[in-house]
């Protein structure tokens, strides 16, 4: 059926994949990829509840309600937001601002994608909006020294879903109302997620430079939602706006850094390191690529990372500009590389597998398991390639070239060698120079030394001398002594350890 020019169509609470696709009248594959590139994997005939499903359904051109006998089902109560529980424990000392995370809602055609837009050119943190090199769903705008992270994805994706999987990441709402058409549908459906998971709201009342705008009869209506207005007396902040002509802009992004400062929304930057994943997708080149945003704690390169049954090690981190970093702080958006394989289980390769390769352009491997005649059928006709193995280090060594040629070269610190401070001697040359016995490996002329008394490191420099007697060395092994100079230190004391550090290029 249509509503307003808009199809529209009724969904239960819950229902699979395929369920979905049939009332869509779209290919389940094509749904799979919606559901993948907004961080959902689902297979064919898994439940999914309403929330994902709207989100599905309207990128996919359609208007999602409840069945009616379900749409007057009172919304359930949020647990408290992820970044309120990483909280739980910090010292309360260490916990300082930071930039809040801002989600846009609203009715379809109320002008979500075009305010982005307006905020996006307005102020990209950084640099203009034409230094952007790459997409992805968030990126992060400085006012009055202020940044504030949006999260740029369509209608409810970045919410809805994010919620329903119990990993909110909203601090703000801003709810688009268009003030030539007022609050619709959607309008409440928006409202109705925002209150239940207790974020607080900021009107943007958009289209105001329309003729036929008429801003108070949409306060009316907001009043009567439960928004409202502040001029009315109420506490929320409706502020009139035109994405088109770029006005209201400043003070919309004021409107939310006064609501950040009455909802303080703090973050322990040294603290445990909580975040949530709001998009993936796979590169040919690079292999999975996540997005995360930060909520708690720093992530640095090198970091692991757990995301429910995805796991790894970051190998490399980009900003929303796609500038590489090595750390992301609270709020901030980054795309990491290193998180492992799309997806697996035992039992044999089945239609679903071949589903999800074709969603995401991936093969599919099996070992010493069977492909069934519709998971045959269904790869050859979505040209989904299947390899299958019965001795294992064939499989691994075909996985490890493929690997090979995603990864770059990894630098890494190897101590080699360890040797105690036996005793002290001041020269001329050299100033203070330890006299040592190697405990163990080996220590070298051109390596670097690490000075550590107890637990505590002292100093990290290049070695200056190393002799053996009387004569200069390369290097001295396990079970000699030596004469070790550190350039920069002098500060040695019998029983001081000295460590023996080199830094080894391992390929891939």
């Amino acid at each position: 059926m249509s509503d307003n020019g808009h199809k529209v169509v009724e969904l239960p609470e819950t229902l699979t994949v395929r369920h979905l696709a049939e009332l869509l009248h779209v290919s389940p594959i094509e749904v799979i990829k919606q559901l993948m590139a907004n961080g959902v994997m689902a297979n064919i005939n898994q439940q999914i509840d309403f929330d994902t499903a709207a989100v599905i359904t309207q990128e996919l051109g359609f208007e999602a309600r409840l069945h009616k006998e379900e749409h007057e089902a009172p919304a359930a109560e949020a647990e408290a937001p992820a970044w309120r529980r990483a909280l739980e424990g910090e010292d309360a000392t260490q916990l300082t601002p930071r930039p809040p995370v801002v989600t846009i809602l609203g009715h379809v055609d109320h002008g979500k994608t075009s305010l982005l837009d307006a905020i996006r050119s307005t102020d990209v943190a950084g640099g203009e909006a034409g230094g952007i090199t790459q997409h992805i769903g968030a990126y992060q705008v400085l006012h009055k020294d202020r940044l504030i992270t949006f999260l740029d994805t369509p209608g409810h994706a970045a919410f809805t879903a994010m919620r329903a999987r119990g990993a909110q990441v909203t601090d703000i709402v801003i709810l688009v109302v268009a003030a030539d058409d007022g609050v619709m549908p959607q309008t409440r459906e928006a409202y109705a997620h925002a209150k239940a998971a207790s974020v607080p709201i900021v009107v943007a009342l958009n289209k105001v430079d329309k003729p036929n705008a008429n801003p108070d009869r949409v306060k009316q209506q907001l009043a009567e939602l439960g928004l409202t207005p502040d001029d009315w007396g109420g506490d929320t902040m409706v502020v009139p706006v035109s994405a088109k002509k770029r006005t209201g802009i400043e003070d919309l992004l004021e409107a939310i850094l006064l609501t950040a400062d009455n909802t303080r929304i703090l973050a322990n930057p040294a603290g445990r390191v909580i975040g949530s994943v709001i998009e993936a997708e796979l590169d040919h080149a690079k292999g999975p690529i996540s997005t995360l945003l930060v909520q708690n704690g720093t992530v640095h390169v090198g970091d692991v990372l757990v995301a429910g049954t995805a796991h790894g090690k970051i190998r490399a981190m980009f900003d929303y500009r796609g500038q590489p970093i090595q750390a992301a702080t609270p709020s901030m958006p980054a795309t990491v590389l290193g998180l492992g394989l799309l997806y697996a289980e035992t039992g044999n390769i089945t239609e679903n597998d071949i589903m999800l390769a074709s969603a995401s352009s991936a093969i599919v491997i099996g070992f010493n398991v069977q492909v069934d005649h519709v998971a045959q059928r269904a790869a050859e006709s979505e040209h989904v390639s299947i390899r299958q193995y019965d001795i294992i280090y064939r499989l691994t060594e075909d996985v490890e070239k493929a690997l090979k040629g995603l990864l770059g070269p990894e630098k890494r610190e190897v101590v080699i060698g360890r040797a105690e401070v036996r005793a002290v001697f001041s020269t001329s040359r050299m100033g203070k120079v330890a006299g040592c016995y190697v405990r163990e490996g080996e220590l070298r002329r051109n390596a670097r030394i690490r000075v550590m008394r107890g637990s505590q490191k002292l100093f990290e420099g290049e070695v200056a001398s190393l002799r053996h007697e009387k004569d200069d060395v390369r290097e001295i092994r396990q079970g000699f002594e030596c004469g070790a100079a550190v350039k920069g230190f002098e500060g040695f004391q019998v029983g001081d350890l000295l460590e023996c550090i080199v830094t080894e290029t391992v390929q891939a």
